[in-house]
């Protein structure tokens, strides 16, 4: 009796050997469900190239992709410097948090440069115009056609002159949820676009940023306060333009730089905004067969 019994712990022992062993093999990281994929569209005649980012696992700690559970989303619209790596490499990162994410293309063809003069007269062609909020919509409908989206929980975040265009694209009465404006400069809304305005704003901004300083804050401050649009404004002190760019200290321009501190705390203040919680899990999707043993 104390052989079978000594037998069947050393059984167990090895069964649960096994098995670990294959879960260790087998283990695959949640980020490895990330898929990343360049989307052709127009807008008028102009052919555009965003980048679809989504994670497809299908057991994520907050919802599951089905028909039935639908997932928030956020339109990013990139830097002046036009989209590149940064700008996907945001959508990625939102991505492996849930949401459908779109980096759309502003200037055509996916372009971009780390010229400023090739992104001072790409970005001209849109400042102060309706096009700027007109373009941006073209990347909206992109994001609201993918069957995986809740149509009523898409949000849209830019950075600098994309900040500005969230803004915009907010205030031509775009469907959305909310916008984020990152360090963009955005302006007062006319009576016109404060009426049209159906999302909640967030403006986050530097207080060293002399591209949208404590004047033009004031003025953007006191034309929202005097319509019915829901908005907030955070500023980080001692922060300058372009502040949750790590690459922004290169380009060697004044009142530009990067601040580690003001980039987290931004990034914490978005997920407040949209109300989703912020997450550094590690997830592991494992797969195990179970292996048959002999009893007597």
């Amino acid at each position: 009796m104390l052989y079978r019994a000594v037998s069947l712990m050393l059984l167990c022992a090895m069964v649960v050997s096994v098995n670990v062993g294959c879960a260790s093999s087998s283990t695959r990281s949640y980020e490895s469900y990330l898929t990343v994929q360049k989307v052709d569209y127009q807008h008028g005649d102009v052919k555009l190239q965003g980048v679809l980012a989504v994670n497809d696992y299908q057991g994520h700690w907050v919802t599951k992709p089905s028909p039935k559970h639908k997932r928030p989303a956020v339109l990013i619209i990139h830097e002046w410097w036009g989209l590149n790596e940064y700008a996907i490499s945001r959508a990625k990162k939102l991505a492996n948090e849930n949401f459908i994410v779109f980096a759309l293309d502003m200037y055509g063809q996916g372009k971009h440069s780390d010229n400023v003069e090739d992104a001072k007269a790409w970005s001209s062609e849109f400042y102060g115009k309706p096009l700027m909020a007109q373009r941006a919509q073209a990347g909206l409908d992109v994001l609201r056609k993918d069957p995986r989206v809740d149509p009523n929980n898409i949000y849209v975040i830019g950075y600098c002159f994309g900040g500005t265009a969230a803004v915009e694209l907010a205030y031509s009465g775009a469907d959305i949820k909310g916008a984020v404006s990152f360090h963009g400069t955005p302006a007062a809304p006319t009576p016109e676009q404060a009426a049209a305005t159906k999302a909640s704003l967030l403006i986050l901004t530097g207080g060293s940023d002399p591209m949208f300083d404590a004047k033009a804050r004031n003025t953007l401050a006191a034309g929202l306060e005097a319509t019915d649009i829901d908005w907030s404004m955070i500023v980080y002190g001692h922060a300058k333009h372009s502040f949750t760019n790590p690459n922004s200290d290169k380009y060697n321009i004044p009142g530009v730089g990067y601040n580690k501190q003001a980039d987290a705390q931004s990034w914490r203040a978005f997920h407040e905004f949209v109300n989703f919680p912020q997450t550094t899990n590690k997830h592991t999707h494992t797969k195990c067969v179970s292996v048959p043993t002999e009893t007597d």
